[in-house]
C-alpha cells in the first residue's frame, strides 16, 4: 500500500462554476469518501452543494472509478489511491 496517494477529483455545474474550477487533485491515504467529500467542500467554498442537513446531498452523483458510491451508500468506504472521483449534481431549476 502506497502511504500517501493521490485523487483527481473532476467537478460539473455548479460545483464547478461556484468553486472556479472543474479538476483538482488532492492527496489522500485511502480514505472514506465522506471524508474526502469534507475535505473538498471545505477548501472549495461549496459545502452547501454536497451537503444538507450534514448528509451528502441525494441529488449528487458521486462516481468512483465509474461507480456511483452514493446511490450504492459506499460513503463510508476507502477511496483508492490514483481513482478519480466525478461529482456530477442532478437537480435543476424550474
Amino acid at each position: 500500500m502506497v502511504p500517501f496517494g493521490m485523487v483527481t477529483v473532476i467537478l460539473y455545474g455548479d460545483l464547478k462554476r461556484r468553486s472556479g474550477t472543474d479538476k483538482l487533485e488532492i492527496g489522500i491515504d485511502e480514505k472514506p469518501l465522506i471524508e474526502i467529500l469534507k475535505q473538498i467542500s471545505e477548501r472549495l467554498g461549496i459545502s452547501d452543494l454536497i451537503f444538507r442537513e450534514g448528509k451528502v446531498r441525494g441529488e449528487l452523483l458521486i462516481l468512483v472509478d465509474g461507480a456511483d458510491w452514493n446511490s450504492l451508500g459506499l460513503l463510508d468506504k476507502p477511496v483508492k489511491n490514483d481513482s478519480t472521483i466525478k461529482l456530477i449534481p442532478i437537480w435543476h431549476g424550474g
